[in-house]
């Protein structure tokens, strides 16, 4: 079973129906059942495993931790259940990156011995859902939160089905009210739920896929395809990544819309930020919220950084030495971030350290940048240097991306250097659809994204276009709704090679 197949379809309308007749009264339970069957469906065995031995571990170790009175136990308890998940998702995800610096290792000394990497599936979601589980168990540690009592009702928040994929990472201390209540039938939620489904599978089919062909054209043969082919793929890459990972979050805020449960969002148009910073603050939110709820401000409370901190002002002064440990906390954080998408260079370097680097020069040179603008003259306040703040964030992320996307952070240093091949075809048709896409194709891929910015646009100034059209007469509404589902099946691109069952970050 695949998010886009017809036994897809069948699973979720079923258990929407189960959900409101037979399972009304006993609804957390439903959700439970159903979310086993996707796991088992989508995962195999090894997902449906490992995600309730986490839930087990996690609600089981929170429970001690309230009871127990005394804190070098609860401590004990707390990093016991912390270690054995988090080696779990070591295990499957990131042994290899150590395996790496081993043979490194013996290369420089020149030693016979090295390791062999290892080849195994990790569990279907398992980076969001211990994160998930986790963040709940360290917030009962550090009493933030009470420990659920009910096993029901933390099994059905914590396993829910929408989230296993591809996040939202949500904080059960957020979604502990909504699972404690009854959840009836809402028309307002079925259809406000499919609707973002279908612009799930707008941006997914109609967008993703089809800049997804650009970038794997130029990127697969950079030689080839050098010079400007590849700040265009790149471009085309930085929007298939944007429709493919938003879409994701789209359908699944919008299946769990419908259950009656609403997920915290994970992105807020991105591409309006006229920082990096602030780039990173609207992109993949939930899990930047956990990495700084759980990594960035704990150790900035350690007894390490605090001295750090204060040896920093003796030696350089108050004003900089304050900024030594936020910025060594930084890096240590954006290493994590990027480590945390699948223990590659490549990642590290192109959604971990790069971002890192250009948040640093913010801090550093930020005011003497704006002083600058003030002393030749720039009206900050005008909506030109607004977008020129804008194209500038928009770059700087596509920088990363390049390492992002390439097969290795060798070809990402490569693509680099093709980048000044004196290569300029592509500014004609012929350039142009030598990429992979007709010129039918390419018109489709612009006026979507023109949509696409559209609707941004609506709700980054007005809130939410779904409350917009909600308002209009109801011919209009459905001229919208039956015009985005044919849409999506007219101009999608889908057929028996193709294959877009997973999205983008699924594989995180």
């Amino acid at each position: 079973m695949t998010l886009f197949s017809v036994k897809f379809f069948i699973f979720l309308l079923s258990s929407i129906f189960l959900y409101f007749t037979i399972f009304r009264k006993h609804q957390n339970l439903a959700l439970i059942l159903f979310s086993a069957f996707f796991a088992l469906s989508m995962g195999g065995k090894r997902t449906l495993v490992f995600m309730f031995f986490t839930l087990l571990t996690t609600y089981g170790g929170a429970g001690f931790i309230e009871k127990e009175s005394s804190q070098a136990i609860r401590r004990v308890i707390f990093v016991l259940v912390l270690v054995i998940n988090i080696g779990i998702l070591f295990s499957f995800k990131y042994l290899n990156f150590f395996f790496g610096l081993g043979n490194i290792c013996f290369h420089i000394a020149r030693s016979e011995h090295y390791f062999e990497p290892i080849h195994i599936v990790a569990p279907l979601g398992i980076s969001f859902y211990t994160l998930q589980m986790i963040g709940y168990l360290a917030d009962v540690y550090m009493g933030i939160t009470s420990a659920e009592t009910k096993f029901v009702n933390y099994a059905a928040c914590a396993s829910f089905f929408p989230q296993i994929m591809t996040g939202p990472i949500n904080k059960y201390q957020n979604m502990r009210t909504q699972f404690e209540s009854p959840r009836p039938f809402s028309y307002k939620n079925l259809t406000y739920g499919f609707q973002r489904i279908m612009w799930g599978y707008f941006k997914k089919f109609v967008i993703a896929e089809r800049y997804s062909v650009i970038a794997n054209t130029v990127y697969g043969s950079f030689r080839e395809f050098n010079g400007a082919y590849i700040p265009f793929a790149t471009f085309s890459f930085a929007i298939q990544l944007y429709a493919d990972f938003s879409g994701s979050i789209d359908m699944m805020i919008g299946i769990a819309e419908i259950f009656g449960i609403h997920f915290e969002e994970n992105f807020q148009t991105p591409f309006f930020s006229t920082t990096i910073s602030e780039f990173w603050r609207r992109w993949h939110i939930t899990l930047g919220e956990w990495f700084k709820t759980y990594v960035f401000y704990p150790m900035l409370k350690t007894d390490f950084f605090i001295d750090l901190g204060e040896k920093a002002k003796a030696r350089f002064g108050r004003k900089i030495g304050k900024k030594v440990p936020v910025i060594l906390a930084l890096v240590i954080l954006w290493f994590l971030l990027g480590f945390w998408h699948g223990g590659l260079w490549k990642y590290i370097f192109g959604s971990g350290l790069i971002p890192c680097f250009y948040m640093i020069l913010g801090m550093l040179w930020g005011d003497k940048a704006k002083k600058l603008a003030l002393r030749l003259h720039i009206n900050q306040e005008t909506y030109s240097y607004t977008l020129f703040q804008r194209i500038r964030t928009f770059i700087l992320f596509c920088s990363g991306m390049v390492f992002f996307r390439a097969n290795s952070f060798m070809d990402g240093l490569r693509l680099y250097k093709h980048t000044f091949d004196n290569n300029w075809t592509l500014f004609s048709m012929e350039g142009l659809t030598s990429l992979g896409l007709d010129i039918h194709d390419l018109n489709i891929a612009f006026y979507a994204l023109i949509l696409l910015y559209i609707v941004d646009k609506i709700n980054e100034k007005k809130g939410s276009v779904r409350d917009i059209i909600a308002k209009q007469g109801i011919i209009f509404r459905w001229i919208i709704y039956i015009g985005l589902f044919f849409s999506v099946i007219i101009f999608g691109m889908y057929g028996t090679a193709f294959n877009a069952a997973d999205f983008i970050y699924a594989g995180f």
